[in-house]
């Protein structure tokens, strides 16, 4: 892969991170402060982390415990990111596609 397509793969990677901590920090929220008590249900992904110069990104929660991001990149067509997100915070999964795969 080019520099350049490392370069995109690994800010794209440093994004999902960035996400994955933020709904591990809502799972952790008592549910009192109308947040996620212990679950990743009703978790939003901010406007802010929607896009940027990366990618864009979407998220699924598969379940209480599990989350799904999606990642497509910004300067590289049908080139995406899929990362599972477990109860812990941890990406356990990822699935590359397009200019991002192995």
């Amino acid at each position: 892969a080019s520099a350049s397509v490392v370069a995109n793969r690994d800010a794209v990677q440093k994004d999902l991170m960035n996400i994955a901590s933020r709904a591990y920090q809502y799972r952790m929220s008592p549910r009192n402060i109308h947040e996620g008590g212990g679950r990743y249900l009703g978790f939003m992904l901010p406007k802010e982390q929607r896009d940027n110069e990366n990618g864009t990104y979407q998220i699924s929660v598969h379940s209480g415990d599990t989350l799904i991001i999606l990642a497509a990149s910004a300067g590289y067509p049908l080139t995406t990111l899929t990362a599972v997100v477990d109860s812990n915070g941890n990406i356990v999964m990822s699935k590359y596609t397009g200019y991002f795969s192995p």
